[in-house]
């Protein structure tokens, strides 16, 4: 017979207090020195191939750090499937897409001393883009 020294039996969990009385701290509450910001950058549009991205209105924005985008990442397939076996589905993704299949798929990110000031960066860029058909019920589709 085999002992199991949790199976079958109450536990604590050790971060139950500090979660219940709300002294627990998450990584959203950590503020460090130095400390930066990102904002993601999506896609405006349901459909299309994106040209280009003009960063150089956010980029003077006093506190922007940087902006990176679909032309500054090289376009390395992955799978999001999270499951153990990922060789039987299909890698379809890329960290930044310059192909946008959908209104918010990224496209980029903002890196900026505050959440504002990453907000207004966004706020900021243009973007030269060929808008593609898209279908919105079976029939369309067919």
């Amino acid at each position: 017979m085999s002992s199991f020294d949790v199976i079958g039996k109450e536990i604590t969990r050790r971060d139950a207090y500090d979660k219940v009385t709300g002294r627990a701290e998450y990584v959203a509450d950590l503020n460090l020195p130095g400390m930066v910001y990102g904002k993601m950058i999506h896609s405006p549009v349901a459909h299309a191939i994106f040209k280009s991205i003009d960063t150089s209105k956010a980029l003077a924005l006093p506190g922007v750090v940087d902006i990176t985008t679909f032309e500054d990442i090289p376009e390395i397939p992955y799978t999001s499937c999270g499951h153990p076996r990922p060789y039987d589905t299909p890698a379809d993704l890329f960290i930044y897409n310059r192909h946008a299949r959908y209104v918010g798929d990224p496209i980029g990110c903002v890196v900026a001393e505050t959440p504002e000031i990453a907000e207004e960066a966004v706020r900021l860029l243009t973007y030269e883009y060929e808008e593609l058909p898209f279908y919105l019920t079976p029939d369309e589709a067919m």
